[in-house]
């Protein structure tokens, strides 16, 4: 499909996030947002710069074309130690509204009706980030160039047979 579409669960695991920080008070939200949104930009510097998609149209993350505006080309060769080391800066944006979530219904038990909304607020964020968003990439990564190198196509789409 196109980046808009292709997007849309990581917008929206990043929205359902922010949900999950508001009842720590609205200015742990916008950080938590502002953060996510500078890991994405993040990645795509620290990361894409390293792939051989690096620049072009048709990078099947949709990052291509905008890495080559915000960083300058790096060795491809170099591109599983960038991932590694810079995974965990964007993985926090996954995590984070997790532990919060988890946090949020430790906290509201007693409240039948706040513990109920927490807990379908944090299933679906669940779902999102940890189901949606790894189905919708695993053809992506399979059609990748980078897949042998990529630590995360061995995670999100691994060789048939092995897991």
């Amino acid at each position: 499909m196109g980046w808009a579409y292709d997007n849309l669960p990581l917008i929206a695991m990043y929205a359902l996030g922010t949900w999950l920080m508001l009842p720590f008070g609205w200015y742990i939200a916008i950080i938590y947002i502002v953060f996510a949104m500078a890991g994405n930009i993040w990645f795509i510097k620290s990361i894409c710069s390293h792939c051989v998609n690096y620049d072009r149209k048709d990078c099947p993350s949709g990052y291509g074309k905008l890495s080559a505006k915000l960083s300058r080309k790096m060795s491809p060769k170099d591109f599983a130690k960038a991932f590694n080391r810079n995974i965990p800066v964007v993985a926090l944006g996954w995590v984070l509204p997790f532990i919060a979530g988890v946090l949020h219904l430790v906290m509201a038990f007693g409240n039948f009706r706040a513990v109920g909304y927490s807990a379908i607020e944090l299933v679906i964020f669940t779902v999102v980030a940890f189901y949606v968003l790894p189905e919708m990439s695993k053809d992506k990564c399979r059609k990748c160039a980078m897949r042998k190198s990529c630590p995360g196509a061995r995670l999100v789409a691994p060789p048939k047979g092995k897991l």
